[in-house]
Formats: structure tokens, C-alpha cells, sequence
């Protein structure tokens, strides 16, 4: 992985906030040897980014939680409302949830593909339902709330019918999932971007939008920006 550009938050990983003017490589390391990506993927002010042996590593800034890591965390009080403090990362750091039934990383499911929004992450995998994290405010993690999550935690299954997640797109406040020949979003619905009749300005958990608006044509692919999706 190179970065290059704006280094604040350390969001460039290479271990500072200094402004980089030339591509220079993110050492990323599992123990002392360097570890071959797959994918990555960056957010507003985060990355996050996929090793070919499935590993999850994050960095930048984490406010609301977007890097998945909680070690160092604190809870502060900011006008009156409790939140968790958490250092950002100026170098990258592996994500990591022990499951109490396996007592392996994201329950032993091993990860497909990564998705980064504004401040959220998302990993689907391979054979389970996808893990979120980061801020939640609008919903877009899909969880039915808006709360924000500091720690990985797992979509139920039955929140896609019981089908399985193929790919996932996010926006800065929203997350398309695509589960085969469906398309299931939610979030923040300004200008109508998660593409429902449905008037509310949040969908708090993913909802399938009919296929008869795609002329009951399989979808392949989606992309969505800040107000607009595709």
C-alpha cells in the first residue's frame, strides 16, 4: 500500500501528520514480515485494508469508533454526554473480535471484501453475515439504531432474509448491501438516496428495494456518493 497527500489523523500511516507529496509505501507488518493486501479501502479519514490471508487492519482517525480498535480508549463527558475517547492511528493495526463460542476474529468467518464510509467500516464474509463498526448516528450500520460502535459487531442474519451478503458500497452517511440479485440499503435518506418510497429520513436497518424498479433485471454492481446512488 502507498498513500500520499494529506497526513492529518495519520491517516497516510506512515507514522505522522505531515503532509506527503510523493507516494510513499505503508509499512504493514504481521510480527517483522510485511503482509501482501488484497483490497483497501478509505473512508473520510480512516482506511481500512484487506490482507490476502483475510487480516483487517485500520488506521487514521478514529472518532465514532471507524478503525474497529478500542484498546486505549477512554470515556469522556463532551457537553454534558458521555463518549468513548479513542486514539487515532497513525500507522496501521490489525482489527481483531474474539468470539465467545470460537475464540477466533470476526468468528472465525473469514473476510470477502471491505467497505469504508465517512466514519463507518464494513467487512462481508465469505460464508456469514457482515460485521460493522464506527458511527452509527444515521443508521448506517444497519443495526436498528443509531448508536455508534467502537467494536466489531456482526449483522444478524435474518436482517437480509436469511440470503448472503455478496458486496457492500458506503456512502459517507448511508451502506449499500448486495446480496445477489438484491439490493438492500440503509441510512441517512436525504435526497431519497436509499432509492424507498418510504418518506423517513433514516432506515435504521438494510431494506430490500424491489426489483421490480431494476425491471426485475439482476444487479451486478452499486456505488453510492453523498446524495446520490448508482
Amino acid at each position: 500500500v502507498w498513500t500520499c497527500g494529506d497526513g492529518r489523523y495519520g491517516k497516510l500511516g506512515h507514522g505522522n501528520d505531515k503532509l506527503q507529496l510523493t507516494l510513499k509505501l505503508v509499512s504493514i507488518l504481521e510480527g517483522s514480515r510485511p503482509v501482501r493486501m488484497s483490497m483497501v479501502a478509505s473512508g473520510c479519514h480512516h482506511n481500512v485494508a484487506l490482507t490476502s490471508g483475510g487480516q483487517v487492519f485500520t488506521w487514521g482517525r478514529a472518532k465514532f469508533g471507524s478503525l474497529g480498535v478500542t484498546e486505549s480508549s477512554v470515556v469522556c463527558s463532551i457537553y454534558g454526554e458521555s463518549d468513548i475517547f479513542t486514539e487515532d492511528r497513525f500507522v496501521p493495526i490489525q482489527v481483531s473480535r474474539s468470539s465467545v463460542e470460537t475464540g477466533e476474529c470476526f468468528g472465525g468467518a473469514q473476510p470477502l471484501m471491505i467497505a469504508a464510509g465517512g466514519s463507518h467500516t464494513v467487512v462481508v464474509m465469505k460464508k456469514s453475515s457482515p460485521w460493522v463498526w464506527g458511527k452509527g448516528r444515521s443508521g448506517q450500520l444497519g443495526l436498528g439504531n443509531r448508536d455508534n460502535f467502537y467494536a466489531p459487531q456482526s449483522l444478524p442474519a435474518q436482517a437480509f432474509q436469511g440470503t448472503q451478503v455478496l458486496a457492500a458500497h458506503c456512502g459517507y452517511w448511508n451502506t449499500i448491501f448486495l446480496t445477489g440479485e438484491k439490493m438492500w440499503t440503509c441510512g441517512y435518506n436525504g435526497s431519497h438516496v436509499l432509492g424507498h418510497s418510504m418518506n423517513t429520513n433514516f432506515g435504521l436497518e438494510p431494506t430490500c428495494i424491489e426489483q421490480i424498479r431494476f425491471n426485475n433485471r439482476r444487479i451486478i454492481g452499486a456505488a453510492v456518493g453523498v446524495s446520490h446512488t448508482v
